[in-house]
């Protein structure tokens, strides 16, 4: 379930980088759109998908003592929080490869523990 959760939030992370500025972009009036690109929603994005992903490896590698989604994870976790300090430019190319990262590393750990079980 830890796993689940973690691709979920890694998947609105991505959502929130490349939709989000889309959408101020083409000018779309929604109500609170500006609090949502603001520096404070990423930074609690980022430590909820770091919490979450310092949750479910470390019982994951327990059991399967597999090294793979681990070392996706620190990838991940290490491009999302470049993305954080990165120019903004790069900001949501970074976040996304990020995302997709923790989104993998979820669910090859998901997978490699329900078949340990």
């Amino acid at each position: 379930m830890k796993d689940l959760f973690g691709a979920a939030c890694s998947l609105l992370c991505i959502i929130h980088c490349l939709a989000l500025p889309l959408l101020i972009t083409v000018g779309l009036p929604i109500a609170g759109l500006s609090l949502l690109e603001s520096e404070n929603t990423h930074v609690i994005l980022s430590v909820i998908i770091l919490i979450v992903a310092l949750w479910a490896f470390p019982i994951g590698w327990k059991t399967h003592r597999r090294l793979f989604p681990g070392v996706l994870a620190v990838i991940g976790a290490s491009l999302l929080l470049s993305s954080l300090v990165a120019v903004e430019a790069f900001e949501a190319y970074l976040a996304a490869v990020a995302g997709a990262a923790l989104i993998s590393a979820h669910l090859a750990n998901r997978k490699l523990l329900l078949s340990a079980a």
